[in-house]
C-alpha cells in the first residue's frame, strides 16, 4: 500500500503547486484605471482648452447633448487631421458625437460633399475626462 501511495505523491504535489502558483491571471490594466466609463450625460455641457504636450494652442472644445464645436485661431493639427483630413486648416470644426464602448465617435460635415466624415478616439476618465488623439490628450 505504501508503494502505491508514494507513486501518487509526486504527481499530486505537482498539480497542487501548479493550481496554487498559477491562480487566476491578472487582467491587463484598463485605460483610465478604476474610474467608471464616460457617459454622454457627463460629457454634455463640458468645455475645454486644455491639451497635453509642449505646444501652445488657442482653441475651445465644447460639447452639448449631441453636438460639439472646436473653435479658435490655433486648433491642434492632430484634431484637424483626424476630423477633416491631412493638410487642411480650420478655425472651426463642428459636428455630432456619440459614445460607444469606450470610444467617442465624431461625425463632421466637411462641406465639400454630401458625405459626413467619421472619426473615433478613445475616451476615458482618470478623474477628469480625457479624449486621446494620436498626438495628445484633451482634458475636461
Amino acid at each position: 500500500m505504501t508503494a502505491i501511495r508514494h507513486r501518487f505523491v509526486l504527481p499530486v504535489t505537482v498539480v497542487a503547486i501548479l493550481c496554487v502558483g498559477c491562480g487566476r491571471a491578472n487582467r491587463p490594466a484598463q485605460v483610465g484605471g478604476n474610474y467608471p466609463p464616460v457617459t454622454p450625460e457627463r460629457l454634455a455641457g463640458s468645455s475645454s482648452s486644455h491639451r497635453t504636450g509642449q505646444d501652445d494652442f488657442e482653441f475651445t472644445w465644447s460639447f452639448d447633448a449631441t453636438s460639439f464645436v472646436i473653435e479658435g485661431s490655433a486648433i491642434p493639427t492632430d484634431l484637424i487631421s483626424a476630423m477633416l483630413g491631412p493638410d487642411v486648416s480650420a478655425t472651426e470644426i463642428q459636428g455630432k458625437w456619440e459614445i460607444r464602448d469606450g470610444t467617442i465617435h465624431f461625425f463632421v460635415d466637411t462641406g465639400d460633399t454630401d458625405s459626413v466624415k467619421e472619426c473615433s478616439m478613445p475616451i476615458y476618465s482618470t478623474g477628469p475626462i480625457r479624449i486621446e488623439s494620436s498626438a495628445a490628450q484633451y482634458v475636461f
